[in-house]
């Protein structure tokens, strides 16, 4: 799974759904698009539609699906979607995708040590946050659970709290860059 506001959805977010399909053997990755964010006004239901349209035209790849579900997108917090998606889900394995720029900051977010222990967690490394985020609170209290690259393909399996970061090819397309070129 992977969440965010998709405001707009880029070549960024393909390439960590294509990384994980391949690297974490996923028979498909799905797309959780925010009805609203705890901290950005600008994600909101007035553009959520168009938010879920502009992912489904750029997601081609048909192991991409885009999640339309409000019991699992209209809660501002992560934590609260996922514990739905999952109990609701027939599917067992579950991992929890972002980009090692969300993990800098993932102790901020609301029951941040309760996803740890929820879902196993994929970080898939961001040009200039390598360093920083794998110093980060969060990547620091869970060192122990922390597994390395070529256990990839068993991390859906593994009871949580458990996470890889991911090193790689690096895409430097940002959402906000892409909103203040197109003057949103």
């Amino acid at each position: 799974m992977l969440g965010g506001s998709f405001f707009p959805p880029h070549s960024g977010h393909i390439q960590i759904s294509e990384e994980a399909i391949k690297k974490l053997n996923l028979i498909e990755v799905w797309w959780i698009v925010a009805k609203t964010h705890p901290e950005k006004d600008f994600i909101n239901e007035n553009n959520f539609s168009k938010r879920i349209n502009d992912a489904k035209k750029i997601s081609k790849n048909c192991k991409i699906k885009i999640l339309e579900n409000l019991n699992y997108c209209s809660d501002k917090y992560t934590y609260n979607n996922l514990v739905e998606l999952i109990k609701s889900s027939d599917e067992k394995s579950f991992v929890f995708l972002m980009g090692a720029d969300n993990l800098l900051n993932f102790h901020n977010w609301y029951k941040w040590e309760k996803i740890f222990e929820l879902i196993p967690i994929a970080v898939f490394d961001r040009p200039n946050y390598k360093n920083n985020s794998l110093s980060s609170k969060s990547a620091k209290k869970y060192r122990k659970y922390k597994y390395l690259e070529k256990f990839s393909k068993l991390l859906a399996t593994l009871r949580p709290p458990a996470w890889i970061y991911f090193h790689g090819k690096h895409n430097y397309i940002k959402s906000s860059n892409i909103r203040k070129n197109n003057g949103s």
